[in-house]
């Protein structure tokens, strides 16, 4: 059917009232109004009007008619501005769209360079972390030796706690990127193990999977 409006498109349309390989529904209620119907019709009919009954049912009286109507619309301008504003809609629509998926790859690129990021974040601040107390183990041995001071003790303690505060921040920095990375690729269901079809039938066939699972093993394997 699609096809066919194209043809006749093509056939009855003006060069400058189509492009090449658009045809749309919208198009197709502003074009019908712009052919040219021809319509024909014959006539055969008997009628009996005599006086009897009889005259009435042998169609002694046929009649005959035929007739014949040709609509051709000169410039049509309502058929032309619904056409012309079925094609502006069918490009703001095409504009949001290309909009639209720009928006969104721009979002999942970002969401990348993010989750990048914070991975290395992450991986920094575990190693200094674990550098933080190897130095706090040495200082203690030192302590112990006598050849160092409490107070050094206490400073290293302070940067074992900064070093502590700083993974526990890159780790909620990386999963962060982690959430934005899955919304913005439509996977955040699927990465928490959540059905849609366990929400339709009330039946609970398989758990979710506790959110950054994997991460936090990674830290606690770290640590």
């Amino acid at each position: 059917m699609e096809h066919g409006a194209c043809r006749r498109f093509r056939g009855t349309a003006g060069p400058a009232d189509h492009k090449a390989g658009s045809c749309k529904p919208g198009h197709q209620r502003a074009l019908h109004r712009r052919l040219i119907v021809a319509e024909c019709n014959n006539l055969n009919a008997s009628a009996g009007t005599g006086q009897s009954l009889f005259q009435g049912f042998s169609a002694q009286f046929p009649e005959y008619a035929t007739g014949a109507s040709l609509v051709m619309p000169l410039r049509n301008r309502a058929a032309q501005a619904d056409n012309l504003r079925a094609r502006l809609e069918q490009q703001q629509l095409q504009v949001s769209e290309q909009r639209l998926r720009q928006q969104v790859e721009l979002e999942v690129r970002q969401a990348m360079v993010n989750l990048t990021q914070g991975k290395a974040q992450v991986e920094a601040a575990n190693e200094a972390l674990k550098l933080a107390g190897q130095v706090l183990d040495a200082e203690r041995t030192k302590l112990e030796s006598g050849v160092s001071t409490t107070y050094n003790v206490i400073l290293r303690q302070r940067d074992l706690a900064g070093a502590r505060q700083a993974q526990i921040s890159a780790s909620a920095t990386y999963a962060k990127a982690l959430v934005e990375l899955h919304r913005s690729t439509g996977g955040t269901l699927k990465q928490n193990g959540i059905e849609l079809r366990d929400a339709l039938t009330g039946e609970i066939t398989k758990h979710p999977t506790p959110p950054f699972q994997s991460l936090q093993k990674a830290n606690t394997g770290s640590n």
